[in-house]
């Protein structure tokens, strides 16, 4: 098995870690966690070391935005599949073995995407970060984020 790091981007994100953290601890089975901290100026890695010492943090001095958070930070993780999870998201459990199973078993594929559901709308498939496959949204054409599962 592959070497897997669950690797999150924090800024300021004290309430979001509180929130969604014990749900990445509890359903990243055989991944080591990771929060880079992107410059934050709230408690957030305080509270991260004091209540989850087990998770590496990797401290960024300013706040390099989202590629460049994410650029800097991953320099100082060794692993064979990293995956990028914002902290706002709940992973439920068999998240990831989905994942690694398609990466494991398809050697041409290099980037996989969970099925990201709405959380206030559990049956709805949110695609507003990636355009879900949704062309028309990815080119801008739409305001709705998701649409029926």
């Amino acid at each position: 098995m592959q070497s897997t790091a669950v690797v999150l981007l924090n800024y300021n994100g004290l309430e979001l870690l509180k929130k969604f953290l014990p749900h990445a601890i509890k359903n990243s089975n055989n991944a080591s966690i990771f929060i880079i901290d992107n410059g934050s100026t709230d408690s957030s890695i305080s509270w991260v070391k004091n209540t989850h010492p087990e998770i590496e943090c990797i401290i960024i001095e300013g706040n390099k935005g989202f590629a460049g958070g994410y650029n800097e930070g991953l320099k100082q993780i060794k692993a064979e599949i990293y995956a990028l999870v914002n902290t706002d998201l709940e992973l439920t459990p068999n998240w990831l073995p989905p994942l690694l199973n398609r990466l494991e078993s398809n050697p041409e594929t290099v980037v996989v995407q969970p099925h990201i559901l709405d959380y206030n709308r559990r049956n709805y498939f949110e695609y507003a970060g990636a355009g879900g496959g949704d062309v028309k949204f990815a080119q801008g054409g739409g305001k709705d984020t998701s649409k029926k599962d």
